[in-house]
């Protein structure tokens, strides 16, 4: 069962609270962030960076410019549902 505030896309079901889902495929999770298992990076590159810090600064960059390419794509979702006359759209 979907859950409540949850958005599932296509066949499928999603039952975690405030997140995105495609088919089987989490997109965005409860906390807004892209799962690191859907961004397309090369493993090498984390692997091969000179430590966990500058690890995680990379993932953070990658994150923040995702997670504003989520929020366009959802805004003009939005505004394509509205013009259908999709209402109760928060």
């Amino acid at each position: 069962m979907t859950a409540s505030d949850a958005v599932q896309i296509g066949a499928g079901t999603n039952s975690i609270a405030s997140s995105l889902q495609f088919k089987d495929y989490q997109l965005i999770d409860a906390q807004g962030k892209i799962p690191n298992e859907r961004l397309s990076i090369d493993a090498e590159l984390l692997s091969t960076s000179v430590n966990p810090v500058q690890n995680k600064v990379i993932l953070s960059i990658i994150n923040e410019k995702a997670d504003t390419r989520a929020i366009n794509i959802a805004l003009d979702k939005k505004r394509e549902l509205t013009d259908m006359g999709v209402r109760g759209i928060p």
